[in-house]
C-alpha cells in the first residue's frame, strides 16, 4: 500500500469536494423525482466552499436546520437538536481493513452517501 498517497487522497478536504457533491446530487435527485412538490419548504444552500445547509420552512415554529462543512481536521454536522441546542457530529477520515477511506462516526464507519443519508433525510421525507 502507498500509505502517503492514500492518505492524501482520504485528506478531510479530497472528502469533503466528493461528500458536496454526493449531497447536491442527492438533492437534485429528490427534486426530479418531483418528491419536492410534497416539500417545498426545503431547500439547499452554499454557505461557503466549506458548508452546506439545508433547511426546512415552518410557519408555526422556528425553522429547522442542518449545517455540513469543513471544521478543523473533521466533516462536521451541526444541526437544531430537539432541546434546541445545536447537536454537532464529527465524521473523521479512516481507512478500512480493505484499505477504503471512509468517514469515522464514533466507532461506525461510514460511506458517503450515507453520511448525505443522515445529513438530509429528515429534512426530504
Amino acid at each position: 500500500m502507498d500509505w502517503i498517497k492514500a492518505t492524501a487522497d482520504c485528506s478531510v478536504e479530497n472528502i469533503w469536494v466528493t461528500l458536496r457533491e454526493q449531497i447536491k446530487s442527492d438533492f437534485s435527485h429528490w427534486e426530479e423525482l418531483k418528491l419536492a412538490k410534497r416539500r417545498r419548504d426545503v431547500s439547499l444552500n452554499r454557505l461557503e466552499p466549506q458548508a452546506l445547509m439545508v433547511t426546512k420552512e415552518c410557519v408555526d415554529a422556528e425553522s429547522d436546520w442542518a449545517r455540513v462543512g469543513v471544521e478543523g481536521g473533521a466533516i462536521v454536522i451541526s444541526q437544531l437538536g430537539t432541546s434546541g441546542l445545536v447537536d454537532k457530529l464529527l465524521l473523521r477520515p479512516s481507512f478500512t481493513r480493505s484499505e477504503d477511506c471512509r468517514l469515522r462516526y464514533n466507532e461506525r464507519e461510514m460511506e458517503l452517501w450515507e453520511v448525505s443519508r443522515m445529513f438530509l433525510e429528515r429534512f426530504l421525507f
